[in-house]
């Protein structure tokens, strides 16, 4: 499977929900209450999908996240530093800009 370099991420906004510009978390989640059903179908398809535009603070996060992923989970004994922003919800890593990040992905026993 190739990389398509035109992909994008599938954009939900105050338009794309038929909310009107300035809709924020409450059009959203009435809207997510809506769409149980077809987001895993719309996820599926375009493989991500971005909420841009509701203009969603931290304290009004968890309503939001609580329909996305329900059953998410701690950040417990992680390696990298990040910061609380909701009910199981954090920051990315906050490692420096500069700095470096190395993955490495575990080898499996062949036999």
């Amino acid at each position: 499977m190739g990389i398509n370099p035109a992909w994008k991420p599938w954009e939900i906004n105050p338009a794309t929900i038929s909310a009107g510009s300035g809709a924020g978390v409450a059009a959203l989640v009435e809207w997510l209450d809506g769409a149980v059903g077809r987001l895993q179908d719309l996820l599926d398809r375009e493989k991500a999908l971005v909420f841009r535009g509701f203009g969603i603070t931290e304290g009004q996060l968890d309503p939001v996240t609580d329909r996305l992923l329900p059953n998410r989970l701690a950040y417990v004994h992680g390696n990298s530093p990040r910061t609380k922003v909701g009910d199981n919800v954090y920051t990315s890593t906050e490692y420096p800009e500069a700095g470096s990040m190395r993955c490495v992905r575990p080898t499996t026993a062949r036999s």
